[in-house]
């Protein structure tokens, strides 16, 4: 799953009131947000805590812990990335609610999770409302509530239409799960429709094979499953392709088909 990266909305404040430090402090915060858009981690992470360290009385310091627990999230360190964006979210850091989701994500903690995406697009105007949606949605699919999943990815796909494909096509699979077949069915349609040679197609062409699968009709399911087959560019998501064009051949009783299909898995 593809993850967009939000960045850090520094408030503007001036120079002098809460934060003794005034305009330095602010430039040490500058300076740890661009190193955490550099992708420079550790210094990220070292900043964001120097600046915790140093500015007692910062009114900034949401803003350093969300720069921090992200440095740390991208560093695969959940448990302490949570721990400096609790904080953060608490005091009203507006992206700190986002990357606490993540957090809570790669903790399994599918309700934390859930509950952070939530807070996070909850705002009509919240620049993180259709990627929050979009993560909602796979924790709420991980919590085994399908009708909640299939609705905050409606909720992405309205919010944000550069998701809207990988939305659409993560409801179709939600509803398919859900058996929900005549809804799916044409969710994996109009995403390959949308746009034929994109890199959702063969996946939704996959939907659509499934749901002829389960409906019983053998003959489309195995030319979308063909289709599919000569479509995925990943060498290892073909295997399982295979392993469904088999079982689709052995129900149509063509086991010459079946029998080579299952060899080639």
């Amino acid at each position: 799953m593809g993850l967009a990266w939000p960045a850090v909305a520094l408030r503007r404040r001036p120079g002098a009131g809460g934060d003794p430090a005034g305009d330095a402090g602010r430039q040490e915060l500058l300076a740890a947000a661009f190193r955490l858009r550099a992708r420079s981690l550790p210094a990220a992470a070292a900043a964001g805590a120097a600046f915790l360290r140093r500015r007692a009385l910062s009114p900034d310091r949401p803003e350093a812990r969300t720069i921090q627990g992200i440095a740390l999230l991208e560093r695969h360190e959940a448990k302490a990335a949570h721990a400096a964006l609790g904080p953060a979210r608490a005091a009203g850091a507006e992206a700190a609610a986002f990357w606490d989701g993540e957090a809570a994500w790669d903790l399994e903690d599918d309700d934390a999770s859930a509950s952070a995406f939530a807070e996070a697009g909850a705002r009509p105007d919240s620049p993180y409302r259709g990627e929050a949606a979009y993560r909602e949605g796979w924790a709420e699919n991980r919590r085994g509530r399908l009708e909640a999943a299939a609705a905050r990815f409606a909720d992405a796909a309205r919010a944000d239409p550069m998701l809207a494909p990988a939305a659409d096509l993560q409801r179709g699979w939600v509803l398919l799960q859900a058996g929900r077949i005549p809804e799916a069915r044409p969710l994996f349609e109009a995403v390959e429709r949308a746009a034929p040679r994109g890199p959702h197609a063969p996946e939704a062409i996959v939907g659509q094979a499934e749901c002829a699968y389960r409906t019983g009709e053998l003959d489309a399911a195995a030319k979308l499953f063909d289709s599919a087959l000569a479509r995925v560019p990943d060498p290892r998501a073909k295997g399982p392709l295979r392993y469904s064009l088999a079982w689709t051949a052995y129900r149509q009783k063509r086991t010459e088909r079946a029998r080579g299909q299952f060899l080639d898995v």
